[in-house]
């Protein structure tokens, strides 16, 4: 997990990670490093740079 999360901080200045399941409606803030990402996953990003996120605001 925290190879994958890692580029994302680095480059949209994340100040939190999570994500949302809605099969279960449940969130997992600052996941661990263990945690495996399931389809059903919607990552849920906090970023300090609006405009890094916004072209991937509905991908």
């Amino acid at each position: 997990m925290s190879q994958a999360l890692g580029p994302i901080e680095d480059r949209f200045d994340a100040l939190l990670i999570g994500f949302y399941n809605p099969r279960t409606d449940g969130f997992d803030l600052n996941p661990s490093g263990i945690r495996t990402i399931t389809t059903d996953d919607v990552l849920l990003v906090i970023s300090a740079n609006v405009s890094a996120l916004t072209p991937h605001a509905n991908s």
